[in-house]
């Protein structure tokens, strides 16, 4: 019985000490706010605060061409206890960080300074007062602008994988982009070019999102396009082709020797099978023959070849070319 009195006694005391230590906190934390609350009233605090600038509600046909600060700093002052409760509005949110500036607020392109004063007041806290701002003013240029589509223009920077890789086609979408400017920045344009980029280690075709470069006083119905680049592996082939003779009277005979030549080329491999050796012509002209003798050396031509063969070479380029009447 008396080690449980003692226990419950022990338990009486721990509780006594805790209840203890919370009262005291409550009491410093109180005397810690009222040391705050008695600092807070000793005289004028001047503050500065950081505001955004934005400029809002321009008429349709209006751009601003100048560039008007995108922040505004301003040193308030707080009296007394009013300087407390700047600080809490502050850390909690209470005021907010965006200034934003009617374009029907400027006259003849400029705020005055006390009119900006009486603007910026507000946005600081109640029971503040603006001492001093920068900008002191706030000035802005706008001019009255047209509009017009424009081509949008691309220059890509690619490093393929291997030299065997090239770039056959671009497509951009959309093509042309509505510009709104003042006509003389319109009539600078000729172009709206792609910001540059550069791509590397490239073995296949690309579709990408890129952005545009933006133009100084003027505004841009978007801001990237998309741009598909269509890459290709290219291919070496050869084909032996026929040779003939054109222009060759009624009655005339020409013998060629060889009678065909190698033609060697090269091709994208998506369309390798879409070449075949009778979409080439490789001829000797009659009218270029001397007729002075019964042989002749006569130059080849290649009178004809498919669209997608490129870098076309053949051999041999002279051939012996025999007439019989």
């Amino acid at each position: 019985m008396g080690k449980r009195i003692k226990k419950l006694a022990g338990r009486i005391r721990v509780v006594h000490i805790k209840h203890d230590v919370k009262m005291y906190l409550v009491f410093l934390l109180a005397a810690f706010f009222f040391w705050i609350i008695m600092k807070g009233g000793e005289g004028d605090k001047v503050t500065q605060v950081k505001y955004n600038l934005q400029i809002v509600n321009l008429p349709n046909g209006i751009v601003i061409t100048s560039k008007p600060p995108k922040q505004v700093y301003i040193e308030i002052k707080t009296r007394g206890y009013n300087s407390l409760l700047t600080g809490f509005s502050s850390f909690f949110g209470k005021t907010s960080n965006t200034i934003e500036v009617e374009y029907n607020q400027f006259k003849d392109g400029i705020i005055e300074p006390y009119r900006w004063k009486e603007i910026l007041r507000r946005y600081i806290p109640e029971g503040a007062e603006v001492v001093s701002a920068e900008p002191s003013n706030l000035e802005i240029s706008a001019k009255a602008v047209s509009h017009r589509y424009i081509p949008v223009a691309y220059e890509p920077h690619i490093r393929f994988l291997n030299s065997n890789y090239r770039l056959f086609g671009m497509e951009i979408r959309p093509s042309k982009v509505n510009v709104t400017a003042p006509q003389d920045v319109l009539d600078s344009l000729a172009y709206i070019y792609v910001a540059d980029s550069l791509f590397t280690g490239v073995h296949d075709s690309l579709e990408v999102r890129l952005p545009l470069k933006q133009i100084a006083n003027a505004r841009l119905s978007t801001d990237s396009v998309t741009v598909k680049l269509d890459i290709d592996l290219v291919t070496e082939r050869k084909v032996r082709v026929p040779i003939e003779a054109i222009n060759v009277p009624k009655g005339v005979t020409i013998r060629i020797f060889p009678y065909e030549a190698e033609v060697s080329f090269k091709v994208r491999s998506s369309l390798n099978e879409a070449v075949d050796t009778k979409q080439f012509q490789l001829t000797v002209d009659y009218n270029s023959l001397s007729h002075t003798a019964s042989s002749d050396k006569c130059e080849l031509v290649l009178l004809k070849k498919p669209n997608e063969a490129m870098a076309v070479q053949y051999k041999p380029s002279q051939v012996e070319c025999v007439t019989e009447q």
